[in-house]
């Protein structure tokens, strides 16, 4: 299936970029951990790795 979305790699670079100039502190889901996201977000295990794959968006 073809993403018509921006690409993930483009996203994380423009978020550390707005972190940088802002001077955001924020932990997105891709950089968490298995066991932190399923912390935050109460998934299991499946899921939560399901939810960390993410091509078109990042979540925080």
């Amino acid at each position: 299936m073809r993403n018509l979305g921006l690409d993930i790699a483009f996203i994380r670079k423009r978020i550390s970029i707005w972190r940088e100039r802002l001077g955001l502190a924020f932990t997105t889901l891709g950089e968490m951990t298995l066991e932190e996201t399923m912390a935050v977000t109460g998934l299991e295990a499946d899921e939560a790795r399901l939810a960390r794959m993410r091509l078109g968006s990042e979540t925080w």
